[in-house]
């Protein structure tokens, strides 16, 4: 960090930025990123919590999960396209079958 004790400039932070400018000081700080925290890398396979960014694959139950089965829901007679958690919806379906 520059000392700006023997300057004449204000002491504001617009003068003190033209001054460390003008010297060539006071460069970002490098950063290594070989220790940074890794501990959110997920396992591809796990998509629970991660809402898709198009609708149309979104679960039409939850709406957070990617969709991995269709069926016929057994109550209301409708096509469904759910996620993985919420595959007990189409469990009992007849034509329950993985969605492409």
């Amino acid at each position: 960090m520059i000392s700006h004790k023997d300057c004449d400039h204000l002491s504001t932070p617009g003068a003190r930025a033209k001054c460390r400018r003008a010297k060539g000081g006071a460069t970002p700080k490098e950063v290594d990123l070989s220790k940074a925290n890794r501990s959110r890398a997920k396992d591809p396979d796990d998509n629970y919590g991660q809402v898709p960014r198009d609708r149309d694959k979104q679960c039409m139950n939850c709406g957070v999960e990617k969709i991995a089965w269709k069926g016929t829901d057994p109550l209301s007679n409708l096509l469904l396209f759910v996620g993985e958690r919420c595959e007990y919806i189409v469990r009992r379906s007849l034509d329950k079958a993985p969605a492409e």
